[in-house]
């Protein structure tokens, strides 16, 4: 059967959550050694998937990154969701950094073996935020900035919302 876009769209979000990505990205714009933010939240959510997924080749620097949660309101600082992934150098187009939600400290994978495919999921969804606040998703790179200045990437997650009007807005 052939289901209108719109049913469709609707029964994605009651499998998988909410889905929000951001738009396509500069990698040396937002992952050169110091924080960048991905995402806005309000209120409390379940996060169930978050990953940036390469758009073009990442080429050799190697930039190595992990997510966070900053609270704006009320001020909170950075709260890691991870440790740091592995050198995301020569990341092929398809590739995909993968937060895993790991008991086992939150790792990030770095699924750079093919392009377009990924068995790699979360394994145990967090809650993010709190009931009236306002904060980010961000990620902080380190180590070494992207060596291409063309390389691009897009990040994207799913969720639920777990308090009355909550929800996510991407920052770029």
């Amino acid at each position: 059967m052939n289901y209108s876009p719109s049913t469709r769209e609707r029964v994605a979000d009651l499998v998988r959550g909410l889905y929000v990505e951001t738009s396509v990205f500069i990698n040396h714009s937002y992952m050169h050694t110091e924080q960048a933010e991905l995402f806005n939240v309000y209120g409390r959510i379940m996060l169930f998937q978050l990953f940036i997924e390469a758009i073009t080749a990442n080429g050799t620097g190697a930039t190595q990154l992990l997510f966070n949660y900053t609270s704006i309101t009320p001020g909170v600082a950075a709260q890691n969701l991870c440790t740091k992934c592995a050198s995301i150098a020569s990341l092929p187009r398809g590739g995909r950094i993968v937060w895993t939600g790991d008991e086992n400290g939150a790792a990030v994978i770095t699924v750079a073996a093919t392009g377009g495919v990924s068995d790699v999921i979360n394994v145990l969804p967090f809650f993010i935020g709190m009931e009236g606040g306002v904060g980010t998703i961000g990620i902080f790179t380190s180590d070494a900035d992207p060596d291409s200045a063309t390389a691009t990437s897009q990040a994207a997650l799913t969720y639920v919302p777990m308090s009355d009007g909550a929800y996510v807005t991407k920052v770029i």
